[in-house]
């Protein structure tokens, strides 16, 4: 993905984030989303909706396999996307680093989600060196959905 040529990169991911959100509320398809739009996002934010709209199915896989006790579907509108949008930075071999892309979806799950979420603040995408959490497997790395006690 491009660098982002005006808006900070987590406030391309904010964005990217609040299109994929229209998109499911409208059950379009994110790149129409993208047609719509008045004024066109970030460069950055529309490489991050293209890439999640087309690494979706692999994402929902991965989320689902490691995801223990929380099927797909039970998972928030916006913890979901979240996890998309992440999967999809961590699928691409140009992306940013994996503990830059966990830190960021961390950051947005903290932002986006509510109480009422089903817990997503609970559980967190850790890097690697936690061989004991259950692991999510994508190319160049491993990332974890595991489930930690609340703060």
């Amino acid at each position: 993905m491009a660098p982002s040529e005006g808006a900070t990169r987590h406030q391309a991911r904010e964005r990217a984030l609040l299109i994929l959100y229209e998109a499911e509320m409208k059950s379009l398809p994110p790149s129409s989303v993208l047609e719509e739009l008045a004024v066109t996002p970030d460069v950055f934010a529309v490489a991050l909706v293209r890439s999640t709209e087309e690494h979706q199915d692999e994402a929902d896989a991965l989320i689902a396999a490691a995801a223990v006790g929380w099927p797909i579907d039970r998972l928030a509108v916006l913890d979901r996307l979240v996890l998309r949008l992440a999967v999809a930075e961590l699928l691409d071999p140009d992306g940013p680093p994996m503990p830059v892309v966990i830190d960021e979806a961390v950051e947005l799950a903290k932002s986006y989600s509510t109480e009422a979420s089903g817990g997503f603040r609970e559980r967190r995408l850790v890097h690697r060196r936690h061989p004991h959490r259950r692991a999510m497997r994508v190319p160049g790395g491993t990332v974890m959905v595991s489930h930690v006690p609340a703060p």
